[in-house]
């Protein structure tokens, strides 16, 4: 098991949960990830610095389910994060250990996000600094 620590990559993302569902929007590419239920629980504890270890234990005391298989899928899942840069590893100590959950067990999903780049246009859009004489901005081509 690892004790790895990571936090949002505040020069590049930032990010919303509502309703059990977050929103992290990559602001280098313009492009937009909706994560499920499963992946904004680990999002959510892994932007507060809790250590990978804590939030598999947190999610296997959450879902019925293989308990390696779900820590596999939540490294594979935080992993995933990281290539798309959206997390960073960091050296800073660990938060207190998760309380373990204590409601009713859940179905174990497996976490995954949806990414979207329909919108980075729009997205890498400079409201202030990139317009015309008109007032209206000047979209930017992503040439990523």
């Amino acid at each position: 098991m690892t004790s790895k620590i990571y936090q949002l990559n505040e020069q590049k993302a930032v990010s919303e949960t509502v309703d059990g569902e977050s929103v992290v929007i990559n602001l280098e590419l313009g492009s937009y990830y909706s994560l499920n239920i499963t992946g904004s629980i680990i999002w959510e504890l892994a932007i507060a610095r809790h250590s990978l270890e804590d939030i598999v234990k947190y999610v296997e005391s959450r879902f019925e389910e293989n308990k390696l298989l779900e820590e596999k899928n939540i490294i594979t899942f935080v992993d995933s994060l990281v290539a798309e840069g959206l997390l960073v590893p960091t050296s800073e100590e660990a938060k207190e250990s998760i309380s373990s959950y204590t409601g009713a067990k859940e179905v174990f999903v497996q976490p995954a996000f949806v990414r979207y780049d329909d919108m980075q246009e729009m997205l890498l859009a400079d409201p202030i600094h990139d317009v015309n004489d008109s007032g209206w901005p000047i979209l930017k081509k992503n040439t990523i």
